[in-house]
């Protein structure tokens, strides 16, 4: 895969789950930056104040969004999303366990995430999901620019 400019952020809450994700990010030496958001509420703070001091340059070209389920909180996050003239272009990948509820799936798609993905179980299975995201998304797909 080629490697070229690709800031990412992962909203995952848990450790153990990150770090396999974050070992195929550099497995794949991405040149781009990881910013990892524990929480929901951090993303949204984010597009309320995408000008913080620690994001200086961060152009992110994809948001990872690990969350247990399809929740009010999620949706308002969503049709917050979908209001934010930069933040709604870029796309958002939802990723799940495997106890997803098929009203959940519909529920995401109907608020206008990209694709919803099961989360991997293994650290193999994190790094074919990263050389999977970053072929379609980065190899496959033309996306508009960062600017």
């Amino acid at each position: 895969m080629a490697s070229r400019l690709i800031d990412f952020i992962v909203v995952e809450e848990n450790d153990q789950h990150f770090d396999p994700f974050k070992q195929a990010f550099d497995h794949f030496k991405f040149e781009g930056r990881l910013l990892r958001l524990r929480c929901l509420s951090e993303l949204a703070d984010l597009l309320e104040d995408p000008g913080r001091a620690e994001l200086d340059n961060f152009k992110p070209r994809l948001i990872l969004l690990a969350v247990p389920r399809f929740e009010e909180k999620v949706r308002q996050f969503l049709e917050a999303r979908k209001q934010h003239p930069y933040f709604r272009k870029i796309p958002l990948i939802v990723l799940m366990g495997a106890g997803l509820l098929p009203e959940d799936k519909r529920a995401f798609y109907e608020c206008g995430v990209n694709s919803v993905v099961l989360k991997p179980q293994d650290p193999n299975g994190y790094i074919q999901l990263v050389e999977v995201i970053g072929r379609y998304w980065f190899s496959v797909v033309m996306l508009p620019t960062s600017d």
